[in-house]
C-alpha cells in the first residue's frame, strides 16, 4: 500500500510539473554553447546568433565565498553566461587584430531571447554581448544594472506587466556630434575604433616598458612588476621583446631599445628614464610616477584622437541629458502604461505599445498564474477563467502529493 501511494504521489508530482512547465528544454542540434544559469535554468547559444535562456525561476550565476583584502567575506562570481561566452569568445579570437576581432563578437551573438518562467536576470549576465535584438519575457520582474548591452540594438521587446525598472544603457550622441546615417554605420566606425585603440595601445609600449622600469627604480617592492609572478613577468617580457626587437631577460635590458623607440615615434631626445619621469606626492601623502610634460602632452593628444573616432556615449534609459540625445535606431515594445513607457519618452527612445497588453490599473487583480490582468476584453476574461482553474487544479494537486508523501 505505501509503494503504491508513493508511486501515486511521485507521478502526480511529474503531471503537476508538466503542467507548470512552459516548454520542454530541446538542445538544437547547431549549438555553439550552452549551460545552466540556476536550478531550473537553461541557455544555449546556436550558430545563427540567438542566445535562448529558459526554464523557470531566476537566472542565477554560481558563486564562491572568500575574503577579500580588508578580510570581509564576499561572494564572488565564479560562473555566468557571460563569463562563459567570454571565455570562448577570448579562445576564438587568439591572433586576430582588434577591428576582426570587434566584428566576430558582433556576429557571435545577434539576438537574445529570454522565454516566459524566467523570472530575474542578475546584473551583468550579458556583458560583452552586442545584440541586435532582445525579447524578454511576460514573468520578469526584476532586471540587474547592465545586464544587457543595448548599445546597438534595434529591438527591444518586453511583455511584463509587473516590471518597474529597466537599469540598461542605450547609445546617445555625444553633444553636437553629427549623427551616424543608420546603425550598420555606427557599427562599422565602432569596430574601426577598436582597430585604433589596439594600435595606440601598441604603439604605447616603449612608454609602459619605461614606466614599468621607473616603477621599480623609484618605488622598489611596491611596484605592481614585483608583485607579479614569474609567468606574469615573462609574458610581458615576451610582448616588449616582441615589439623592440630585444632579447632582453629583464627590465633594465629593455631600456635602451625602449628609449630610442619612444624617442623615434614621438620626436623627443630622452637619454635617461629619470628625463621622463618624475615622482610627485598630494596632499595626502600618495606619490605616483608623472611622465614629462611635453611627453604627457602628446600622448594625451593621440589618446583624444583615437576616441574622437566614436560618437556615441551610453545613456540609461529614463535618463534626461541636455547635452544628448538618445540615438532613433532602437524600439522599445512594451506593455502600454507603465514605467518603461514613461522611461522611454523622458529619454526621447521610440516606444510601441504591446499588442493586447497593458500594465493594469491600481487595485487590479493579477492572475497568480501568469502575472496578467485578465480584466479587459471577453477574451481575456475566458484565459483568466482557463488560468485559474488550472492553478486551482495544480495547487490541488501540489497538496494531495504532500500529504501521500508524508503517509508514505
Amino acid at each position: 500500500m505505501k509503494r503504491m501511494k508513493s508511486a501515486l504521489a511521485v507521478l502526480l508530482a511529474v503531471l503537476m510539473t508538466a503542467l507548470l512547465a512552459t516548454a520542454a528544454f530541446a538542445a538544437p542540434d547547431n549549438v555553439v554553447l550552452s549551460g545552466t544559469a540556476g536550478k531550473n535554468v537553461n541557455w544555449v547559444l546556436t550558430d545563427d546568433g540567438v542566445l535562448t535562456v529558459s526554464g523557470n525561476g531566476p537566472i542565477e550565476d554560481k558563486t564562491e565565498t572568500e575574503v577579500d583584502e580588508d578580510g570581509n567575506t564576499i561572494l564572488a562570481i565564479v560562473d555566468s553566461i557571460s563569463m562563459t561566452f567570454a571565455a570562448y569568445y577570448e579562445t576564438l579570437v587568439e591572433g586576430m587584430d582588434a577591428a576582426t576581432a570587434a566584428r566576430t563578437r558582433f556576429a557571435l551573438v545577434k539576438e537574445i531571447v529570454v522565454e516566459d518562467g524566467i523570472t530575474a536576470i542578475p546584473q551583468d549576465e550579458f556583458y560583452g554581448m552586442y545584440p541586435r535584438f532582445v525579447t524578454l519575457p511576460s514573468t520578469l520582474n526584476e532586471v540587474g544594472f547592465d545586464s544587457i548591452e543595448l548599445k546597438f540594438t534595434e529591438g527591444l521587446t518586453i511583455s511584463s506587466v509587473t516590471l518597474q525598472e529597466l537599469p540598461l544603457y542605450v547609445s546617445a550622441y555625444e553633444n553636437d556630434a553629427e549623427p551616424y546615417a543608420d546603425l550598420d554605420t555606427a557599427i562599422e566606425a565602432f569596430i574601426a575604433q577598436k582597430g585604433e585603440q589596439e594600435q595606440y595601445d601598441y604603439d604605447l609600449l616603449p612608454f609602459d616598458a619605461l614606466h614599468t622600469y621607473a616603477d621599480v627604480y623609484y618605488f622598489g617592492d611596491d611596484a605592481n612588476w614585483n608583485n607579479m609572478d614569474e609567468d606574469a613577468k615573462q609574458e610581458m617580457l615576451d610582448i616588449y621583446n616582441a615589439y623592440l626587437g630585444t632579447e632582453a631577460t629583464n627590465l633594465a635590458e629593455l631600456v635602451p631599445a625602449a628609449l630610442d623607440k619612444l624617442n623615434e615615434q614621438y620626436g623627443t631626445a630622452f637619454t635617461s628614464v629619470e628625463e621622463i619621469f618624475t615622482v610627485e606626492t598630494d596632499d595626502d601623502g600618495n606619490t605616483e610616477l608623472v611622465p614629462e610634460e611635453n611627453l604627457r602632452t602628446m600622448i594625451s593628444e593621440e589618446m583624444e584622437r583615437v576616441n574622437d573616432t566614436s560618437r556615441l556615449v551610453n545613456m540609461s534609459i529614463g535618463a534626461e541629458n541636455d547635452w544628448c540625445t538618445a540615438n532613433d535606431w532602437i524600439t522599445v515594445t512594451a506593455p502600454a502604461g507603465g514605467e518603461i513607457e514613461k522611461a522611454c519618452k523622458i529619454s526621447g527612445i521610440n516606444f510601441k505599445a504591446l499588442e493586447g497588453v497593458t500594465v493594469p490599473t491600481a487595485g487590479a487583480e493579477l492572475c497568480p498564474l501568469c502575472g496578467k490582468d485578465h480584466s479587459g476584453n471577453a477574451l481575456q476574461k475566458i484565459v483568466g477563467v482557463f488560468h485559474q482553474a488550472l492553478y486551482k487544479l495544480t495547487e490541488l494537486l501540489r497538496s494531495f502529493s504532500a500529504v501521500l508523501l508524508g503517509l508514505s
